[in-house]
């Protein structure tokens, strides 16, 4: 059983295998961190560097479609490269980035809940963990993700960063620049250890 987590869902699988559930392994893209401590520091050290995407990732995670509708073009900005159209297509259905911020918008409520309601440290993680940091990231910075990957047990996760994406993962030429060290870490490992 693989996870893969982004951002707040990474935290969250972060938080299942800390605290004794299963998993054979981890691949965190853009993690949030479960560390108390770097958290706090990552929070702050946003709200000080870029006062602006706090501001509105706070004003989006209120309940409120009235508030968080005008908000759509930094959503745009936080999650994507300046460069990334909003008629850029970003799945195989064709749906596009204004499609699509406007589909999940109303879901930023639960993210809040999400890093109130996870337990755990990622020192307590025991299997291979494959991070994914997204160099042009506004808003998990590249300096706390290094930071989480010290806190995994000694030789436990890998750090890939990976150019001229965002937050989203989503910018052009992602398939190639995300799914191929994701490919290789997996083989890596299972090859590894199973020996299949």
């Amino acid at each position: 059983l693989v996870f893969v987590g982004h951002s707040i869902g990474a935290l969250i699988v972060q938080s299942h295998i800390a605290t004794g559930g299963i998993g054979k392994a981890l691949v965190l893209l853009a993690p949030v961190p479960l560390d108390p401590n770097l958290l706090f520091r990552h929070a702050f050290g946003l709200a000080l560097q870029t006062p602006i995407t706090n501001l509105t990732l706070s004003t989006l995670t209120q309940n409120s479609k009235h508030v968080m509708a005008p908000n759509l073009d930094m959503m745009k900005y936080n999650f994507f490269l300046p460069s990334t159209k909003s008629t850029t297509r970003i799945d195989k259905d064709g749906q596009s980035l204004d499609e699509y911020y406007t589909q999940q918008i109303t879901h930023l409520d639960s993210a809040g809940a999400a890093l109130w309601n996870c337990r755990g440290n990622a020192r307590d993680i025991s299997i291979p963990t494959l991070v994914l940091a997204a160099a042009q990231d506004k808003l998990i910075q590249l300096e706390t993700v290094r930071d989480l990957v010290k806190i995994f047990p000694q030789n436990l996760a890998d750090l890939k960063i990976i150019e001229n994406q965002a937050h989203a993962f989503a910018d052009p030429d992602w398939e190639s620049s995300v799914c191929e060290p994701i490919r290789n870490f997996l083989a890596d490992k299972f090859l590894r250890c199973d020996g299949y």
